[in-house]
């Protein structure tokens, strides 16, 4: 589902539906939602039931994720989630983004980097693709030496299938950079934006889904001036 937005709140909703259609990550619990009052009487008010794990859909992994004695949910903050972003168009890659590739980029300055790949369009399939684009430990590595607080990108997990994987995660995580994953970027156009990020106040050290949002910086800059939204930060 493309993200949405109107002319009047230049806002990209880049957060997938969560419904029982939406795409798990292997192993984890599908969304389930059920009717629990309202169905069959027309004074009550209508409640649903809602059954799914903390990284359902767009989420975000908190070091506690993999990280044993790591920073949970609430411990790091919400400051790390609002703010100056770049994405990054890595849809050229088939199959694994490198340090190699990510140093060619001239990546800006930034805290929070969102790499576009070629999965947002695997996102409204209702299985798990495992030929999924995925960053590399050395790609880690490399983000974490820029400067990143945060990695973004369009599926519902950042390292490949496997040890890999889990050692990208730790590579981020250990180094307290947020991971943002299950981004829909399929409508985004590489470049800068300002990144509004909140997930779930879930009482979990792990993880919670989130509603992600994107706003194009000079749109971004221009609400902070007539006290919209907080100004841009610096590109430190």
């Amino acid at each position: 589902m493309p993200p949405r937005s109107n002319s009047q709140t230049p806002l990209l909703d880049v957060s997938l539906p969560l419904s029982p259609r939406t795409i798990a990550f292997p192993g984890d619990p599908v969304v389930e939602i059920e009717m629990a009052k309202g169905a069959g009487n027309d004074d009550d008010a209508v409640v649903h039931r809602l059954c799914m794990g903390s990284h359902a859909g767009t989420h975000l992994d908190a070091p506690a994720h993999v990280i044993r004695g790591g920073l949970t949910l609430a411990e790091v903050g919400l400051e790390p989630l609002i703010g100056e972003c770049t994405v990054v168009d890595c849809t050229q890659c088939e199959q694994s983004i490198d340090a190699a590739f990510l140093r060619k980029q001239e990546i800006p300055p930034v805290r929070r980097v969102l790499l576009k790949t070629k999965n947002s369009a695997l996102l409204s399939a209702t299985d798990f693709d495992f030929n999924y684009v995925y960053l590399t430990p050395d790609g880690a590595t490399f983000l974490v030496e820029l400067g990143a607080s945060l990695v973004g990108i369009d599926y519902l997990s950042i390292g490949q299938m496997g040890p890999l994987g889990v050692e990208t995660h730790k590579i981020l995580l250990a180094n307290q950079v947020l991971i943002l994953e299950g981004l829909d970027l399929s409508q985004v156009a590489p470049g800068g934006y300002e990144l509004l990020c909140l997930p779930l106040k879930l009482d979990v050290p792990d993880g919670a889904p989130v509603r992600a949002l994107l706003r194009p910086l000079k749109e971004a800059a221009d609400a902070g001036r007539t006290g919209l939204a907080p100004g841009r930060e610096s590109r430190t």
